[in-house]
């Protein structure tokens, strides 16, 4: 964790199996996420919650088959929570209730890299086109 009374740039550069990994720093998810994910060993990693609450998951795989169906887990401040990904999950989704936390996948081995995940954006402005009047 890092705190501090100005703006700083932050990561965290880990080695794991003679791979080194970077990861960059993020916002903690409020609401729902959404990340595509390769085949192999992964783990999904909560952490910080602002208050006890609730992570609801998925896992998919390639064929869009459900692996894990809205796996509820209890998430508390201070603690951290690891879970099994299955190898074959491409697609997971997840969701907060009543509590922010720091979400990521860990994948590997071999080798390490850290997956930070970010709220899902489900609108946005869009301008509006017409051909013009003549």
């Amino acid at each position: 964790r890092l705190d501090a009374t100005g703006p700083v740039t932050a990561g965290l550069r880990s080695v794991a199996a003679d791979d080194l990994a970077l990861t960059s720093a993020t916002d903690p998810v409020a609401d729902a996420v959404a990340v595509p994910l390769p085949t192999g060993a992964k783990h999904l990693v909560v952490a910080g919650a602002s208050a006890p609450g609730v992570l609801t998951w998925t896992a998919r795989d390639a064929d869009g088959t459900v692996l894990v169906d809205d796996r509820r887990v209890e998430i508390d401040p201070g603690t951290a929570t690891r879970l099994k990904v299955p190898s074959k999950a491409v697609l997971l989704t997840a969701e907060l209730e009543r509590a922010h936390a720091w979400v990521s996948v860990e994948v590997g081995p071999p080798g390490l890299g850290v997956l930070p995940l970010r709220d899902v954006e489900l609108s946005s402005l869009v301008p509006h086109v017409q051909p013009a009047l003549r």
